[in-house]
This record gives structure tokens, C-alpha cells and sequence, in this order.
């Protein structure tokens, strides 16, 4: 990918158009929200730039869609073992400047175990999509690429295609410091700006959640509070959210968010620590404020206790 990037670059500038509406296109569901499956974006920048080198080799702006998933899920997971080796050896990086996090576990053996293959396919399904069906009948298209409407894909006869929009095609055309082996970072300054700016703040609440989080660490006295303060910001901030949402299904999955987080918080005061349970909301909190991380939008470390503690980068 490296070695072909700018061959294929230059073919995805000229070939790749933006396509007009389908009728055969298969579409994202709305959800306002990124999902806690993935609490990094960089799986996002392996898969356009697998995208983009098909496109070229391939002599095509539509790929299969099971191609271009293995393929990804391949370099994925090239990519892990690669900065795996190098984060073992230096005790002192931060856990948000891993590359490896995100990314598959390396897979060493040689026949795939039926266990591993169901990882391998949930990987793909959450980071670089997954059709579908509705409870009306149709199909939608969800995961990590879809949510950030970085590709679109369409039914063509007896397969299914992926394609750059063209949000995605400006993402892969940008210099990104792990493919342009520039630094060992998973974006640069603009490509951050990039995804808050553009790709973030097309998911509503998503968005309204990260000024949240931003603004409570900001007014927090006191950090080992900070994640109790964040969490139940987001839930008031997500009650809001409901009272003006006019999408009767978003409502009734968001209302059963904050129900199960309400009914778990009153369970785990009754129980033991060893028995507490992890709520919908703090599963948000974990991967909101990872990816505002990985963007550049907090520092993230955890303390003797191992707790997490945040505090703004010095930029914002």
C-alpha cells in the first residue's frame, strides 16, 4: 500500500466521480451516535487506503464488498503485529499514542479456528460495515465507515460494491503519518481536524456529547471525579436529546440506553465492586473519550489506581 500509494492516489483523483443517487444504494440507519464497538477512527484510514489500491489494481471505482473487507481486515491486522512488536519494547508510551489499539489481535496460526473467524468477522462487520435488514423489510448499512459516511455501497445484481463518497475519497487523498511514513501517529493535525469537523459532526449527538465531555473536564475541580461527572453529563445530555429527537426508533433505542444505565447504577450500589456492572453509557463514555483521544482533543492516562483521567491538549 505504501509503495503503490501514489500510483493509486492519482488514479482515485481521476476516476473516482461522485456517484448520484441509486436506487440499488444501501444506506445508513441515522443512528446520531458512533458505537462503543470501536473506540478508534484509524481502522477507518487502513480501509480507504485498502479502498483506494483495489480501485487502481482492479481497474475499477466499484469493489466487492467481501474483497475489499478481507483485505482490510488483512492490513488491519498487518499493521497491529507491526507496532505491537515496537509498543512492547518502549515502557513509556501512553496507551493513546498505541497504534495497536483498534486494531485486530495478530492471528499466528496457521488453520483459523472457528472461534477466531467469528472476532474476525465481528471486526468487519463494526469497522467496516454490514448489511443489514430492517424491521420494515429494507436493508441499512451500518458500521464505523458507514456512521462517518466515508463509502457508500450499492447492489449490483448478485453482489454488493463498495465505493468511495466523497468525503472519504478527500480523506484518503490527505498525507496520513503511518502510510506516508512521515511519524508514528494514526492522523495528522489536519487529518483530525478533518474528522472532527466534517465526518464527527454529522452525527448529532455524537458531536453534542464530545463539546460535553470537553466542557466538563474543563470546569472539573477535582479529575477523580472527572468520569463520574462525564458519564452523568451524557446522560442528561442524551435525556435532552430524546425530548427533541422527531425519529420514533432512535428515541426508543436512546430511552432504553438511559433506563438500563439508570437500572444497573441502582443494582451495582446494592452489590459488591467485584460484581458491578458495566452500564450503556459509561460503554459510551470509554469509547467517545478514547477516540477524542486518538483526534487530539484530550490527553488520556490512568493514574497508580488505574483509573482514567483526562485533561485537555494544550491546543484546545
Amino acid at each position: 500500500l505504501k509503495l503503490e500509494l501514489t500510483s493509486s492516489q492519482s488514479y482515485v483523483k481521476a476516476e473516482c466521480k461522485n456517484i448520484v443517487n441509486d436506487e440499488n444504494e444501501i444506506k445508513y440507519d441515522g443512528w446520531p451516535l458512533l458505537f462503543g464497538h470501536y473506540s478508534r477512527i484509524f481502522p477507518a484510514q487502513i480501509a480507504l487506503h485498502v479502498l483506494g489500491n483495489l480501485m487502481r489494481r482492479l481497474n475499477s471505482t466499484e469493489i466487492n464488498f467481501d474483497t475489499f473487507t478481507k483485505e482490510a481486515y488483512d492490513v488491519a491486522e498487518e499493521i497491529a503485529d507491526e507496532y505491537l512488536r515496537k509498543e512492547r519494547k518502549d515502557n513509556s508510551l501512553k496507551r493513546v499514542k498505541k497504534i495497536s489499539i483498534g486494531l485486530p489481535k495478530p492471528y499466528d496460526e496457521e488453520v483459523i479456528t472457528s472461534e477466531q473467524a467469528i472476532k474476525e468477522q465481528r471486526y468487519k462487520d463494526r469497522n467496516f460495515g454490514k448489511v443489514k435488514k430492517t424491521k420494515d423489510g429494507n436493508k441499512s448499512f451500518e458500521g464505523l465507515l458507514s456512521a462517518l459516511g466515508l463509502v457508500r455501497i450499492f447492489e449490483r445484481k448478485d453482489e454488493t460494491v463498495v465505493t468511495f463518497s466523497e468525503q472519504g475519497k478527500k480523506m484518503y487523498l490527505m498525507k496520513n503519518p503511518i502510510f506516508n511514513e512521515t511519524d508514528d501517529a494514526a492522523f495528522s493535525p489536519k487529518e483530525q481536524d478533518f474528522v472532527i469537523k466534517d465526518l464527527i459532526s454529522k452525527r448529532e449527538l455524537e458531536a453534542k456529547l464530545i463539546q460535553v465531555a470537553t466542557k466538563t473536564i474543563k470546569d472539573s475541580k477535582n479529575e477523580t471525579d472527572t468520569v463520574k461527572d462525564i458519564e452523568h453529563a451524557f446522560q442528561e445530555k442524551i435525556k435532552k436529546f430524546i425530548e427533541t429527537c422527531s425519529d420514533s426508533d432512535t428515541t426508543t433505542r436512546l430511552e432504553k440506553m438511559v433506563k438500563m444505565t439508570e437500572d444497573i447504577i441502582r443494582e451495582n450500589s446494592e452489590n459488591n465492586v467485584e460484581n458491578r456492572k458495566q452500564t450503556p453509557i459509561e460503554a459510551v463514555r470509554i469509547a467517545t473519550l478514547g477516540r477524542m483521544a486518538e483526534l487530539g482533543i484530550i490527553d488520556w492516562e490512568t493514574n497508580s489506581e488505574k483509573k482514567s483521567m483526562y485533561t485537555i491538549t494544550k491546543k484546545n
